[in-house]
């Protein structure tokens, strides 16, 4: 052994590993507990050191070093992968010099080539193609300079600084393109957040400020579940919070000060984990949670055809918009896990009740009987139907200037038979205000097709593709910015982007902002 562990503990919060720390993405590593080590044999040493939160040096070692291998104190966490990637390659370079040398000549070789680009040329054509700022040709320089610097010092045997230089080419690149593109007028900008809570780090007012500082025009936070509220209800159970505390009045506050829409997002039926325990065993003790075909529990969801189920559902979201002055609510989850659910008692005998008379064989018969299939069809899409009807009908009573909108799975044909999800049919009748389908697709053809079928099932009514920034492995915004030039084409007045964490705060809204999505007159 080269060196020897010596403790483990609780440590503060620390800084980003070591390489590629900059003052727009800081604490991007955040470890909260790691393994320190004593050098006992004077080939080891350590090469790099942790920093606080406040950018301070520790005086604990992140990497040690020997002619037999490394280790890194602390496994890298994800965030800034490419500042990442260069630290770990750094370091493999020491223990075997050629990796660097081939990875500084692959980088260099591809330089450019960023989806949806294939080239250098064709990203820098876009560019151009594009520009009108002042800052464009300055950074296509800078990019250019950078390029050849690292080509330089590649043939120097310089491999790390090649890669360095690279880095910068990139960014230089990058940030020319960010900056060509051009904003719309009255476009509807939307981010869904999977939370209740602002930015970790931060309170509502600085997690709202972001969006309206890059231009986005309305606020989708996850406020709801099928089993519970995260905001004081007297429809559903709370989840744990301060006696005084009402998230939902703070973030609706933080919206209405910088001209945010606010939308409470509902996932519909899901019970979601917060659900307090004692309340998801009262619902599974009545029959409430779902069976699938099999026979087996789905016990963390609630079977739609229940009247009791749809009536919470409804209460829930009726509840929200009723007592906040919010913009709208947002339908999730509104149908069927899939074609395996619900097969419970209670769905049989609401069925039996409705075709008049006793099945034998259940549940194959709704399966095998070609009459059964098209009926059992119907009882499924209208138990999903008759929850975002009746939120409708009170809430256009109600608050008629409340927005009612859907998240919804993207082929509605195939949609409302499998999962019983009817979206063409709501907006068609007039329950929904508009509609997001989910169209997390990396190809930007396969998008723009995908949103093309869509706007012929609208009605239409105004339908905002969703991007899916968050469910994608790419490293840069151009994917997004492609999909956002694909809805302008099609003219779908917006779109949605899912969704908003710290990895969107630090690395994609910037992005936007700085061009597609930049707020007001540049």
């Amino acid at each position: 052994a080269r060196w020897r562990r010596s403790r483990q503990g609780p440590r503060p919060a620390l800084d980003r590993f070591p390489s590629g720390a900059s003052d727009r993405h800081p604490r991007r590593q955040s470890s909260w507990n790691i393994q320190t080590y004593q050098i006992i044999h004077d080939e080891t040493r350590a090469i790099a050191h942790w920093l606080d939160a406040d950018g301070k040096a520790t005086g604990e070692a992140a990497v040690f070093l020997s002619p037999r291998g490394a280790l890194v104190t602390h496994i890298l966490l994800d965030g800034d992968e490419a500042a990442k990637a260069r630290a770990l390659l750094s370091i493999a370079s020491r223990l075997a010099p050629p990796v660097a040398t081939l990875a500084a000549a692959r980088r260099l070789e591809s330089l450019g080539a960023i989806e949806p680009f294939p080239s250098w040329d064709e990203l820098r054509a876009a560019i151009t193609e594009g520009a009108s700022g002042p800052e464009i040709q300055p950074l296509l320089s800078a990019a250019g300079d950078a390029r050849s610097r690292a080509g330089l010092l590649l043939a120097e045997g310089r491999p790390l600084e090649s890669l360095n230089a690279t880095a910068e080419a990139e960014a230089a690149l990058l940030d020319a393109y960010y900056r060509s593109r051009r904003p719309t007028d009255g476009e509807f900008r939307g981010l869904w957040r999977h939370q209740a809570a602002p930015l970790p780090g931060h309170d509502w007012e600085e997690t709202v400020a972001r969006l309206a500082r890059h231009g986005f025009t309305a606020f989708f936070p996850n406020f709801l579940w099928g089993g519970v509220a995260f905001h004081p209800s007297e429809v559903l159970p709370v989840a744990a919070l301060d006696a005084a505390d009402d998230p939902l009045a703070a973030c609706l506050e933080a919206c209405r000060r910088h001209g945010i829409e606010l939308h409470v997002w509902k996932v519909n039926f899901n019970l979601g984990r917060a659900t307090p325990a004692a309340f998801a065993r009262e619902l599974r003790a009545a029959g409430r949670t779902q069976v699938l075909f099999d026979g087996s529990p789905r016990e963390d969801w609630l079977c739609p055809t229940h009247p009791e189920n749809r009536d919470l559902e409804i209460r829930s979201m009726v509840e929200v918009a009723e007592r906040y002055a919010i913009d709208g609510v947002h339908f999730d989850y509104i149908r069927y896990p899939g074609r395996e659910a619900c097969f419970c008692p209670g769905c049989r005998s609401r069925f039996e009740a409705r075709i008049g008379r006793a099945l034998g064989d259940w549940p194959q018969a709704v399966r095998d009987d070609p009459e059964l299939v098209a009926s059992w069809g119907d009882f499924r899409r209208e138990a999903i139907t008759a929850v975002v009807r009746g939120v409708s009908e009170r809430l256009r009573y109600s608050r008629p200037e409340v927005k009612i909108s859907a998240a919804v799975f993207r082929h509605w044909p195939s949609d409302r038979e499998v999962l019983g999800q009817d979206w063409g049919h709501w907006l068609e009748q007039g329950y929904l205000d508009f509609v997001t389908p989910m169209n997390y697709e990396r190809s930007v053809a396969g998008f723009e097709a995908m949103t093309r079928r869509q706007l012929g099932w609208s009605a239409g009514r105004p339908l905002y593709p969703g991007i899916g920034f968050s469910v994608w492995d790419t490293g840069t915004a151009l994917p997004v910015i492609a999909q956002i030039e694909a809805a302008r084409r099609l003219g779908t007045g917006g779109y949605m982007i899912f969704e908003y964490d710290s990895a969107a705060a630090a690395d994609l809204l910037p992005a936007l902002g700085a061009g597609i999505t930049a707020p007001g007159e540049r």
